[in-house]
């Protein structure tokens, strides 16, 4: 089946965008999996805990969201 994707604009004027990820101690990494001096190989193996998403806009300023990863307890603390 080929379908087009359906495109909609979410923010204008974007500057930079930014993607960090949590790891199982809440450490914020910069590349998921973390390399491997790093990382211990329970977290080359596993999921982030979190995302963290900053997008810099032109209009709007800073955007920063953090989202928990699949997976973990929302009675874990959260990054």
């Amino acid at each position: 089946q080929d379908t087009e994707p359906h495109r909609q604009k979410l923010f204008e004027g974007v500057e930079s965008l930014s993607l960090s990820f949590f790891d199982p101690s809440m450490e914020r990494q910069d590349a998921w999996p973390p390399s491997v001096q790093s990382g211990s190989e329970e977290t080359s193996s596993s999921l982030p805990r979190g995302i963290e998403v900053v997008i810099e806009t032109r209009s709007m300023g800073t955007v920063r969201r953090v989202f928990r990863a699949p997976g973990n307890p929302a009675s874990e603390a959260t990054p």
